[in-house]
């Protein structure tokens, strides 16, 4: 009988120990190095998916579409640079280019048509190739930006299902124009998924 007992105490020491679960996420890779750097991406008022506002370290930048609700023309200022976001065709949400004042065309395409978890940002002229992916499949939360075969960037939701607020963490070496291209997909997936336009 006291081996009975003696086996109960101890299954029951042993179920009340907590096991913290591990988070195997590639964010958990995320190769930002000592230039780390922090900031958020929102929509200017709640669930206002016209106007976006950004800061990233000390850049600061804004998103906003050329007239309301017109998801195909997006503006964007960014550090002193402008330019556009446009689909390529109309409402060809599958192709766009982002043109920079400072002379930088990005090509933002997804990897297969209609697969919006997963991004494919070019720029011909200047050798830069950037991936941009969901971290898990269909999962619109959580993006990493990979680069020269890094995970670079972090961009997720601050909380779950909750798209007009992200986070961003990490640093990449390229020209701002390429950067907007990477936050873009959040805000246009946000504001897509926000939309139905996206299941």
């Amino acid at each position: 009988m006291k081996t009975f007992f003696a086996i109960l105490i101890l299954l029951v020491s042993f179920s009340c120990i907590k096991v913290d679960s591990i988070h195997t996420s590639s964010s958990q890779n995320l190769s930002v190095g000592a230039n780390s750097n922090t900031g958020s991406l929102r929509t200017t008022w709640t669930e206002d998916w016209d106007r976006w506002t950004f800061d990233w370290g000390s850049e600061t930048g804004i998103f906003r579409t050329n007239f309301t609700e017109d998801w195909d023309n997006w503006q964007f200022t960014y550090e002193g640079i402008n330019g556009d976001v446009r689909t390529s065709f109309t409402e060809d949400w599958d192709q766009w280019v982002l043109t920079s004042s400072d002379g930088y065309n990005v090509k933002i395409r997804t990897t297969f048509h209609e697969d919006y978890d997963s991004w494919e940002l070019t720029d011909g002229t200047n050798g830069i190739s950037i991936r941009v992916r969901t971290s898990f499949t269909n999962d619109f939360d959580n993006w990493d930006a990979i680069y020269e075969g890094s995970n670079v960037i972090d961009l997720k939701t601050t909380y779950r299902e909750d798209w007009d607020r992200w986070t961003i963490n990490g640093e990449i070496d390229v020209p701002n124009a390429h950067k907007a291209a990477i936050l873009f997909i959040g805000v246009f997936t946000g504001a897509l998924k926000q939309q139905g336009i996206v299941d």
